[in-house]
């Protein structure tokens, strides 16, 4: 399982982005995330992505003020609409930098 760091800046990233139909990369697509604890409750605001080129790359950041507790599950929810509409779910375990997942 990755980890989200506690009292850190997280980088958010979504590669790879791909139409079904065609394989195409897809840059164009609105895509957000949302870090939700283990009962699927938001914890803090939505984040938005950006395309990164045209690479079928998003990134955004988790704020390092995030309220997470050392050890417990976390899910990144990744959202993406317009051209492109799908859901990802990544699990995560919040840890303090430098400590192994």
């Amino acid at each position: 399982m990755q980890s989200i760091y506690i009292s850190a800046d997280n980088v958010v990233q979504l590669s790879d982005t791909r139409r079904s139909d065609t394989g195409a990369l897809v840059s164009d697509a609105t895509v957000s995330a949302q870090v939700k604890d283990e009962d699927l409750v938001a914890v803090g605001s939505a984040i938005t992505m950006a395309a990164v080129g045209s690479v079928g790359l998003y990134q955004g950041t988790a704020p390092s003020t995030l309220s997470l507790t050392h050890g417990s599950k976390y899910y990144i929810d990744i959202t993406l609409s317009g051209t492109l509409v799908g859901f990802r779910r990544i699990p995560v375990r919040a840890a303090y930098h430098g400590e192994a997942p």
